[in-house]
């Protein structure tokens, strides 16, 4: 969806929406471009089984590493 103020993402995997809704969400959805920074385990993702996909994740241009490398997914193991 695109929106004015910029693209708003559909997540498919739930479980990340609801995330990304609590962590960068304006109200009515997430806008790519305002999801900035590191990926990193306080994004809440570690450990997390029941995650399954995060295919959204390349339209984040301003999300500049994932810290800790294998650690902010780590237990992921359903992703």
């Amino acid at each position: 969806m695109n929106i004015t103020s910029g693209l708003y993402v559909d997540f498919a995997d739930l479980i990340v929406g609801q995330k990304m809704l609590t962590k960068f969400g304006d109200g009515t959805g997430v806008v790519a471009s305002s999801v900035t920074g590191n990926i990193n385990e306080s994004w809440g993702f570690k450990n997390n089984t029941d995650i399954t996909t995060f295919n959204e994740l390349g339209l984040f241009t301003n999300v500049t590493k994932i810290s800790n490398g294998e650690y902010a997914f780590y237990g992921c193991t359903n992703l």
